[in-house]
């Protein structure tokens, strides 16, 4: 059975992506001015170490290293 790249990627979220072209990659402050970095804050200051693997793990999210295993 051959993988439908095409529908593999059309129901991908582009959460790391979201901000291009609205931003200079080169300009640290643009990326903070669009809440970059807030949910490291969140993950340093609100959660425990417990509490971040639980996070990573029920998104869901996986590598991007070409197995697609969970990162949690």
């Amino acid at each position: 059975m051959r993988c439908n790249l095409r529908e593999h990627f059309d129901q991908q979220v582009h959460v790391v992506l979201e901000n291009s072209g609205h931003i200079d990659p080169e300009k640290i402050d643009d990326y903070i001015a669009r809440d970059g970095y807030q949910a490291l804050l969140t993950a340093l200051n609100d959660m425990t170490p417990n509490g971040v693997i639980h996070q990573v793990t029920e998104s869901g999210l996986r590598g991007r290293g070409g197995g697609g295993y969970p990162t949690g």
